[in-house]
């Protein structure tokens, strides 16, 4: 009964090694957990694979997965990643008919395990499963034809209502903004 208690205390103490670094430096929750997972799996081979699959490097992208897998199926995904945007980056994506999400300029290193499984996982279902539910999928025309369309005095683009709005031209399909952009290209 003892070593079952050891056994148990040293599952416990490498889950908590392997959470306790994860605000400050994730990577090394890893490298302290593991001599007790090797412990573990020499003594309870059962409990080493159960402390890994506990450990953030598991947990954390596979909650973004089912997270991306949620927002594709419910029609509210956003590509995400991190910096300073421009006035165009929220722009519908073309390739992944998404809007793109930014952090803003703050990088803290946990970006590895959210945002790129999070990408990945969505990219996986607009190539297997099509646009997301509720996604426009019609054509997005290019900068100059949308400045063309508006110098032109043209009230729809490919079936776009086009407008000017505070120096840009604004591409929309019913209430969605599919495109903003911000300068003319020469």
């Amino acid at each position: 009964m003892e070593q079952v208690r050891r056994h148990w205390k040293a599952f416990l103490a490498a889950f908590l090694v392997a959470w306790a670094p994860v605000l400050v430096y994730w990577p090394l929750g890893f490298f302290v957990w593991l001599p007790f997972g090797l412990w573990l799996f020499s003594r309870r081979w059962w409990l080493a694979p159960l402390s890994v699959v506990l450990t953030p490097a598991v947990v954390i992208p596979g909650s973004n997965v089912g997270s991306a897998v949620v927002a594709y199926a419910s029609g509210t995904a956003e590509l995400r990643t991190y910096g300073m945007p421009d006035p165009e980056f929220f722009n519908l994506d073309p390739t992944w008919r998404m809007h793109w999400r930014t952090r803003g300029c703050v990088i803290d290193g946990t970006e590895a395990l959210t945002d790129e499984p999070y990408n990945a996982t969505l990219k996986l279902l607009v190539t297997v499963f099509g646009p997301m539910p509720g996604a426009y999928d019609g054509p997005i025309p290019e900068r100059a034809a949308a400045w063309a369309a508006l110098d032109a005095g043209e009230p729809t683009l490919d079936g776009l209502s086009v407008t000017q709005e505070l120096g840009h031209v604004v591409l929309r399909a019913g209430t969605t903004e599919v495109a903003r952009y911000t300068w003319r290209q020469k």
